[in-house]
Order: C-alpha cells, then structure tokens, then sequence
C-alpha cells in the first residue's frame, strides 16, 4: 500500500502512521523528526532547524528549499537530495 499527503503548516505537530508514503511538506517549518519509518519519502521546501531521521529503513528525502541540517541515527539506507538552495546544507 503506497500513501501520499500533502502537509500544511497549520499545526506544530503531526504524528502520522504511514506504511510507505510520500509525505510533501510545503512551506518553511520548523523541522521534521522521522522515527522508526520504512519507504517513506519526503519532500520538502524548506526547514528552520533540521530533518532527523531516527531508526528508519529505506528512506528518501528531498530538500527543495534551505535545510541547514540533516541529522541520520540509526537508519538502514537513506537518499538526501538537495538543490542548489540548501548549499550550506551539514549532514
């Protein structure tokens, strides 16, 4: 079963469970926190603080806008794309 949702930035925190989705985060926010997801996929403008990944499997993510950090803990194969924007990009 593949998901897809699209995220606004009307709430602080969102706690999803989504078999292998396709999360589209649009706008800036504050940051994201992945824990314990397989074949999800993000997509993202823009972050202010971070991206943590945190016991994954599988994952993607994609950085459209500025991110300064990508933080990865314990996760089993992961693809971070950025484009030019996020050039000052730590990982």
């Amino acid at each position: 079963m593949i998901c897809g949702v699209i995220l606004g930035l009307g709430s602080a925190r969102r706690r999803l469970v989504l078999p292998q989705a396709t999360i589209n985060i649009t706008g800036k926010c504050k940051g994201v926190t992945l824990d314990s997801c397989e074949q999800v996929k993000v997509l993202l403008d823009s972050a202010l603080s971070s991206v943590e990944l945190v016991n994954c499997k599988r994952m993607q993510v994609q950085i459209r806008g500025q991110c300064p950090t990508v933080a990865i803990d314990k996760t089993d194969g992961c693809l971070v794309s950025a484009c030019e924007g996020a050039l000052f990009l730590g990982v």
